[in-house]
């Protein structure tokens, strides 16, 4: 009986330590083979990894794809995520997207009526205050009291002129034969200042200097296509010779237009001082 347990127990204890030993030689089995799938599979993600440079370096020099960092793929990769519910488009920075520029349309068209229906052209608006605004007519006009030198007056347009002094009598030059030199000059429709000097060549010559109201022209008729008219002038002044004799003047006189261009004078002057002096001239103008 003792016999038979201890046989038992002998077989009991072998079976034991067969298990432990398989046991321990499935997991050195087991061991063995993940160290050699480690093994071999670091080898492959080198080549892997190596190919993959060799492709991007490739791309790189040809210029096709920029530079990646492996390291910071899975952060690009976030940054270029498309939100699904509003995708937006990326755009490449070197090929920007093309610009489309709206064609106009055609006009409208009533369904009642086919013809096109046409846009009432805008009204024009009245220039600024800041642009330039050109006069009006009334603007232009002359005023009539207003200072102009030179400009016309009622009797036609300033000139100066030459003619002759016929004389009268009298100890200065203006009753004595001679040459005389003479102008008008407007100063506004109604006035004007006539300078002269006359000179017969033997005594000192003599300035006149009077101012005149000038008269409306009187026509008198026509010669042809051409009137005549006549504009009287009277006014006075002051005489001065050369040596010195200033004397009170009276002057009076007509314009005769004969174009635009000359204007013939006839006129008389007579001074008052010591004796009285008489003279008249004729001559012909040139209008400015």
């Amino acid at each position: 009986m003792k016999y038979n347990r201890f046989i038992g127990l002998l077989t009991l204890t072998g079976c034991c330590t067969t298990l432990m030993l398989a046991a321990a030689s499935f997991v050195s089995a087991s061991e063995q083979i993940s160290t050699k799938s480690e093994k071999q599979t670091v080898p492959a993600l080198k080549v892997s990894q190596r190919s993959a440079s060799n492709k991007t370096n490739s791309a790189k020099s040809l210029g096709v794809i920029p530079a990646i960092d492996l390291a910071k793929t899975p952060q690009l990769l976030s940054q270029q995520t498309i939100d699904q519910t509003n995708p937006t488009p990326v755009v490449d920075p070197a090929s920007p997207p093309a610009i489309t520029v709206p064609i106009d349309s055609a006009p409208a068209v009533d369904p009642a009526n086919p013809s096109p229906v046409t846009e009432p052209a805008p009204s024009p608006t009245a220039p600024s205050s800041t642009e330039p605004q050109f006069p009006s007519a009334e603007q232009v006009k002359p005023n009539p009291s207003t200072i102009d030198p030179g400009r016309r007056t009622r009797s036609g347009s300033s000139y100066v002129g030459v003619g002759a002094n016929v004389g009268g009598f009298g100890n200065t030059s203006v009753g004595s034969p001679g040459l005389m030199l003479y102008s008008k000059v407007g100063l506004t429709r109604y006035f004007s200042v006539r300078p002269a000097v006359v000179t017969d060549f033997s005594n000192d010559a003599t300035f006149i200097l009077p101012a005149t109201f000038d008269l409306a022209p009187i026509r008198l008729g026509s010669v042809g296509s051409n009137a005549i008219s006549v504009a009287p002038y009277i006014g006075g002044g002051a005489t001065v010779t050369t040596d010195g004799d200033a004397r009170a003047l009276l002057t009076g006189g007509v314009d005769v237009p004969i174009n635009s261009r000359f204007t013939a004078t006839l006129g008389i002057n007579t001074t008052f001082g010591d004796d009285v002096d008489l003279g008249g001239f004729i001559g012909v103008g040139y209008n400015f």
